[in-house]
């Protein structure tokens, strides 16, 4: 283990928590390093229903524009549910009112019930707020990460883990790999 240790970088996905663990070391590596700035945020909520979540989201991703955001979020709902199933909701919008992509976790020790009778309750909300109009960096990685979704492992270690910089960089890694996936123009 020392090998891999000292030749790797490792990151716990928080099956056992490491309080020494210092991810601030990852943003030097160039599989966490974006072509675009990103607004990151995290947040844990309890016994929360649908309409409170994406409140939440909405003023952590913008406190000057949160009542917009979430009229947005909720009207994007009406259309259909962003439940993915897996145990995971993709709330997403594409709005003017922010100026770089931003990405909003928000887990739960319960699931709560999405509104999505046939995909089931969620206990991860990972939310989508991308600029308008978009770039094409942005929505070939955020592509990416919601294709990546479609994926039981994967979606099994997002919801399995419990370290807030652990998801991050799971989904970090994510982005960065639907950028590498296309050819260079």
């Amino acid at each position: 283990m020392d090998f891999v240790a000292e030749h790797f970088m490792l990151v716990n996905t928080a099956h056992r928590s490491n309080k020494r663990a210092n991810l601030s070391l990852l943003k030097a590596l160039s599989t966490f390093q974006l072509p675009f700035e990103l607004d990151y945020h995290f947040a844990r909520v309890e016994n929360s229903e649908k309409a409170q979540v994406l409140a939440k989201i909405a003023n952590l991703a913008s406190q000057e524009h949160g009542d917009k955001l979430e009229q947005d979020f909720l009207n994007r709902e009406l259309h259909s549910s962003t439940a993915t199933g897996k145990m995971i909701a993709l709330p997403h919008i594409i709005t003017p009112l922010i100026e770089r992509a931003t990405l909003v976790v928000i887990k739960s020790p319960e699931p709560m019930d999405w509104q999505s009778p046939k995909l089931g309750p969620v206990s991860l909300v990972i939310s989508l707020i991308l600029p308008a109009p978009p770039n094409r960096p942005l929505l070939v990685s955020f592509t990416h990460l919601t294709k990546s979704l479609l994926d039981e492992e994967f979606c099994h270690l997002l919801t399995t883990s419990r370290e807030p910089e652990a998801i991050r960089a799971i989904l970090t890694h994510q982005l960065v790999k639907g950028q590498r996936a296309q050819p260079s123009q």
